[in-house]
């Protein structure tokens, strides 16, 4: 994600005048290979992005659908759909913390690495950081919504039962 930031602040930043350029591929040719380049960052950070707020919306769903029968327990004993959501995004929010305080400790050790890779990156670019913590923050919450919604819509009396599913014994079969 500050790959992100980065390529769509030097994307935007590329100029080219009318007519600058030649049939052997001078300057305007040059800042559209820049072009191009920053265009194909953009889109790698973007799916990145993407990837990221999948999988914590697959890592929520999972641990929703788990707690059904304690969010219906839960419901029944008097609990609000805002408390049931509080609950739930407050554990997706302790997640994404730990997730960020751990991935932003070690971009900012490999980003000396990605300096010498990368052009007009600075070592520790606190711009990029900011931008990046607060789009991946914006993009796992929005990520965690969508479970948080759901579990505020679990029924409480058939959450809170356990249902027999067809076809199994009532009991389990004794061995002798």
């Amino acid at each position: 994600v500050v790959g992100l930031a980065w390529v769509a602040y030097y994307y935007l930043s590329v100029r080219v005048a009318p007519g600058s350029g030649d049939a052997a591929g001078g300057p305007a040719f040059l800042a559209n290979l820049k072009r191009w380049n920053y265009g194909i960052g953009f889109g790698l950070a973007l799916l990145g992005l993407v990837i990221s707020a999948v999988g914590i919306y697959g890592v929520m769903a999972y641990s929703v659908s788990q707690r059904t029968r304690e969010i219906g327990v839960r419901m029944a004993l008097g609990a609000t759909r805002s408390n049931v959501v509080g609950m739930v995004m407050l554990k997706a929010s302790a997640l994404v913390a730990v997730g960020l305080v751990i991935g932003t400790g070690v971009a900012w050790t490999l980003s000396g690495t990605a300096s010498r890779f990368l052009f007009k990156l600075e070592h520790h670019d606190l711009r990029a950081f900011a931008i990046a913590l607060a789009t991946l923050a914006i993009a796992a919450l929005i990520a965690s919504a969508i479970p948080a919604r759901r579990a505020a819509a679990v029924q409480a009396a058939p959450a809170s039962v356990r249902v027999r599913e067809r076809g199994a014994p009532r009991r389990p079969p004794r061995w002798r």
